[in-house]
């Protein structure tokens, strides 16, 4: 075979990886748009989390965290079918690696993206667990959080590096920093929340004992760190 013969395979090669990257990308884009309507639910039991998530106290979460550090939403989050990517920057670090302080971290939130087109027409909902409430651009938050670990398959590396997530991944691993409490609670038989609508919740509560605790939580975690 001539030596110009192996060009033609090698430029189909770079097209459909080409392609397949632009396909990608163009998929998350319209992912992040198509989601700002999804109904968002993170219903649970103070009882099941606690003992599904092992911690009982405030101080459970403190000991269970590799860095607690205050940050802020800086960037595009990235979104697959079961996590948001979402880009912090932090500005504080009260426990953990001093040199994470003015760094990018990437924080693994567990999210699921439902869309049941074939089974049920216009079923759309993005659920997680632990009245987790996805980080909302604008808001200065206290993150109780854990390294991602590492495996064969997740070679050390700049981006897998600065991948945490929250300790426990449900919203007591995370503070807004804010003296204003939420008070409204969710029906989770009637009520839809849009994924778009979540601003101003700290958690998913259906019941005044899960804001109570939540909140009391906060208070002592913030004392502890010297907030």
């Amino acid at each position: 075979m001539k030596k110009g013969y192996y060009i033609i395979p090698v430029v189909l090669v770079i097209f459909c990886l080409l392609t397949a990257m632009t396909t990608r990308m163009s998929y998350r884009n319209d992912l992040m748009e198509r989601i700002q309507s999804y109904n968002y639910q993170s219903n649970d039991e103070l009882q099941n989390v606690f003992d599904s998530k092992k911690f009982h106290s405030p101080d459970d979460l403190i000991q269970q965290a590799d860095a607690i550090i205050k940050c802020q939403f800086s960037g595009n989050r990235q979104i697959t079918d079961e996590a948001f990517y979402t880009p912090v920057l932090v500005s504080d670090v009260y426990k953990g690696n001093s040199e994470l302080k003015g760094k990018t971290l990437t924080i693994v939130e567990t999210i699921n993206v439902i869309e049941n087109y074939k089974i049920t027409p216009n079923y759309f909902l993005l659920t997680s667990k632990g009245f987790y409430i996805p980080l909302q651009k604008g808001e200065d938050y206290i993150l109780l959080i854990k390294k991602l670990p590492l495996n064969k398959a997740r070679k050390s590396g700049t981006f897998l590096d600065s991948q945490y997530y929250p300790v426990s991944q449900t919203a007591f691993g995370i503070y807004r920093i804010s003296d204003t409490k939420q008070t409204e609670l969710i029906n989770i038989e009637k009520d839809n929340i849009p994924f778009s609508q979540l601003s101003g919740f700290d958690l998913f509560a259906s019941k005044q004992e899960q804001l109570d605790t939540y909140y009391q939580y906060k208070q002592q975690i913030f004392k502890a760190i010297g907030i």
